[in-house]
């Protein structure tokens, strides 16, 4: 499994500690890493530790990774995969670059890459999807060129702010994903 989490730039580390998860945590709760096209409500520690307590033994399952770039040995953001709703068979990422200086550089883009891989190569799945606010052009941008196609707009579904803004929905299938590995079918273990 590590071997398909090692990319050229970065590498998606799994949580392996008190120091992970504080990391992980500190990002969490800052607002300029979140952005803005993330809804931003920050909890203290003891919230924080039983929500991702709870969300890894729900029904939704998230299993979160830190990205680490690998020649600094430093961790530049983190990047997550969960099943968004149980009865269909996919998964849902998410995944944010830290800080502004390391974005725009194709980080986010080899992270996204390493961890669809790993999901159609060890999961039994047909598709991988990804929401994002309308409003965020370079995440629609990034995904697009990871072969991700838009099926559709949800209309006030994300509540920012004080505002409610559109999230675009985007899928990833396993054929169009075989295709952009230059794949056969029987290459891909199932």
């Amino acid at each position: 499994m590590a071997a398909l989490f090692i990319g050229n730039n970065v590498r998606l580390k799994p949580l392996e500690g008190e120091e992970d998860v504080r990391y992980l945590f500190r990002a969490f709760n800052d607002q300029e890493v979140n952005g803005i096209y993330l809804h931003f409500e920050p909890k203290s520690w003891d919230e924080f530790q039983r929500s991702l307590k709870g969300s890894s033994g729900s029904v939704n399952k998230l299993c979160i990774f830190l990205i680490e770039k690998i020649d600094e040995k430093r961790i530049i953001g983190s990047i997550a995969h969960f099943v968004p709703n149980p009865y269909y068979n996919n998964f849902e990422i998410g995944y944010g670059i830290d800080r502004k200086e390391d974005r725009g550089k194709g980080y986010a883009r080899e992270a996204v890459n390493l961890l669809i891989d790993y999901l159609f190569l060890t999961k039994n799945i047909e598709r991988v999807q990804v929401t994002i606010n309308a409003d965020n052009l370079a995440s629609q941008k990034l995904i697009e060129r990871c072969g991700f196609k838009n099926e559709g707009r949800l209309r006030n579904a994300d509540y920012i702010n004080g505002n409610y803004s559109d999230v675009l929905i985007y899928g990833l299938l396993m054929p169009e994903w075989r295709s952009l590995r230059q794949l056969t079918a029987s290459q891909v273990p199932t």
